[in-house]
């Protein structure tokens, strides 16, 4: 009966999912200088200081922004907002909230973060960006000691689509009547 339960036991241990098991988790300075990460991004694209900004990166980043360009390299990623910074972003101001980060491996994080974009500067056909906010994601590496963004995707948030969203509102996929 013994050898009967142990064998049991056996079977439901091997059942138990073991994702828990391989969770990650980051030290406190580890977090923490993400965090800081993070929090320099705007703040070096608010002072324009390009130099600060691309302290940020690994030099093989890759950056996805809101419209679907995809720039290579750091100094891609540098040059590209530096060029929006005096147009697109001219007279805007940007800030960050509501940080969420996870390890996926001792060396390697995702941040998600909401950035809050005041509006200001001019588009290429004229117009006038409008404030806005989007969901920003990154993936950084740490190499040699130090965490840089490797790869970087914003997204714009739009507020008319909220409420159909099927987990953060109440909406479980019902259409108007005809």
């Amino acid at each position: 009966m013994k050898l009967r339960s142990y064998q049991i036991g056996l079977i439901v241990i091997g059942l138990v999912p073991t994702s828990f098991l391989n969770a990650q988790t980051l030290s406190k300075p580890d977090e923490m200088a993400i965090r800081a990460i993070v929090k320099a991004v705007p703040e070096a694209l608010n002072k324009k200081d390009m130099k600060m900004y691309a302290d940020l990166f690994a030099d093989d980043a890759d950056w996805i922004n809101v419209v679907g360009m995809h720039w290579r390299g750091k100094a891609a990623v540098v040059k590209a907002h530096e060029v929006y910074l005096k147009t697109v972003f001219r007279d805007g101001g940007m800030s960050n909230r509501d940080i969420t980060i996870r390890a996926v491996t001792p060396d390697v994080a995702i941040a998600v973060v909401i950035e809050d974009d005041k509006g200001g500067g001019i588009l290429p056909d004229g117009s006038k960006p409008s404030p806005g906010s989007g969901r920003l994601t990154y993936v950084l590496v740490k190499r040699g000691g130090k965490w840089k963004i490797t790869h970087g995707h914003n997204t714009h948030i739009d507020p008319d689509a909220q409420p159909f969203d099927p987990i953060n509102s109440n909406w479980s996929g019902e259409t108007p009547k005809q």
